[in-house]
């Protein structure tokens, strides 16, 4: 099989089944009528649209399954057995697989600590492909993968299927993504940013897409922050929107792995609390984190900021505060309805959190902040992966 010609298939034959299928993913099981409010479609031209849906079995019927209105009726939803999507996201030290089926729930879900950052591009391809192919084991039996979404954690063209540049792996440019996968595993392939696959995530499974305006911040090895403003995910130009870890912060000459320096995330981020940790730990200051100085991680000192260690408490407050201002002038900017924060930024304890948000809720103006949520996700693991199986899915929905 060629790679050149594989196109990700459509589970709608026209618009009218696109809008039904969407209206199913959103708010399924409902009735025909519940449809017909929804989409603006006729009870009539519902009727006719998804008797064809019914017997091509993209739809199934659920008896009393819609409890809208005074009396319970039939109701509709998507038939999760027309096949599946699989999503690979990988970042320096990880790599991680999502199967998700047409019905949007989660199928199986699995991840490898494979140590990325530091090897060379090939080595990179070579070892997430290894694990691209084992996951492959965990598709049910009988069920059609329908396509691949990849997650990239860097700065992607999609259109072009190139990762372009990271900030947290080296060796990682103008990476052909999508002909490399499909190459190797002949399945049409979707290539994503993590942002945007983050929060697609976030907002499906966790939010059911209640907030039309979000901000989802993801807090880990970088920074980026995702965007849904009047219900539409903001992508920017060429994918690029969301680099809010690279906003300058500091006039001080901090290196960034991007190439600038005094980058909110070459201050911020995990691995800069592991750095200045070690360093302050070097220079003679005490903390329970000494005795791992060698093998330290961001993630060690939030749990030890939460288990009341001063210096990790310290060097975490300082970079709350420090992220805690940046954000309110994202909020000042963009006028979210929601502020919701990847669950990590919770490792470090409530009262960390709480001073997180006292901050941002200082250096937000009034009008925002008076009907401004700020939340921790709930979702724990496999998040770019979530999302990149439900992006690819809306694809073929859409």
């Amino acid at each position: 099989m060629s790679s050149d010609n594989l196109t990700i298939p459509k589970i709608s034959a026209n618009g009218s089944q696109s809008a039904i299928l969407q209206a199913l993913r959103d708010h399924g099981p409902i009735s025909r009528s519940g449809l017909a409010s929804l989409t603006g479609m006729t009870l009539q031209a519902v009727s006719r649209t998804v008797g064809p849906m019914l017997k091509d079995d993209l739809l199934v019927e659920l008896p009393q399954a819609d409890t809208r209105g005074q009396r319970r009726k039939r109701g509709l939803g998507l038939n999760r057995d027309i096949g599946c999507a699989m999503a690979i996201s990988y970042g320096p030290n990880a790599v991680e697989g999502v199967i998700m089926d047409t019905g949007y729930n989660v199928l199986q879900r699995d991840s490898q600590q494979i140590a990325l950052q530091k090897i060379d591009k090939e080595e990179k391809l070579l070892a997430i492909f290894a694990f691209t192919a084992g996951f492959f084991s965990h598709i049910p039996t009988g069920l059609r993968c329908l396509a691949l979404g990849v997650v990239d954690p860097g700065v992607v063209d999609a259109a072009a299927g190139l990762a372009l540049s990271c900030s947290i792996m080296d060796h990682w440019a103008d990476v052909p993504v999508v002909q490399r996968f499909q190459d190797e595993f002949h399945l049409p392939v979707l290539l994503t940013c993590d942002n945007q696959a983050c929060i697609r995530a976030v907002d499906r499974l966790e939010l059911k897409g209640r907030i039309r305006n979000l901000i989802y911040v993801e807090y880990n090895e970088g920074i980026s922050c995702c965007l849904k403003l009047g219900g539409h995910y903001i992508r920017g130009g060429r994918s690029l929107a969301g680099e809010f870890g690279h906003i300058p912060a500091t006039e001080l000459p901090v290196p960034c792995q991007c190439g600038a320096v005094g980058c909110l995330e070459a201050l911020v981020a995990m691995p800069a609390l592991a750095k200045q940790t070690a360093d302050a730990i070097t220079s003679g200051s005490n903390s329970v984190l000494s005795a791992n100085i060698a093998n330290l991680c961001g993630r060690d000192v939030l749990i030890a900021a939460a288990n009341g260690d001063r210096l990790a408490d310290r060097i975490v407050h300082e970079a709350y505060e420090l992220l805690g201002r940046n954000i309110g002038g994202l909020i000042n900017t963009l006028a979210p309805e929601m502020v919701l924060f990847e669950n990590t930024i919770s490792l470090a304890g409530e009262s960390r959190v709480w001073a997180l948000f006292e901050t941002i809720r200082r250096n937000t103006l009034p009008s925002h902040e008076k009907y401004l949520k700020l939340q921790i996700s709930t979702l724990t693991s496999h998040v770019a992966g979530i999302g990149g199986a439900a992006e690819v899915l809306d694809y073929c929905l859409g």
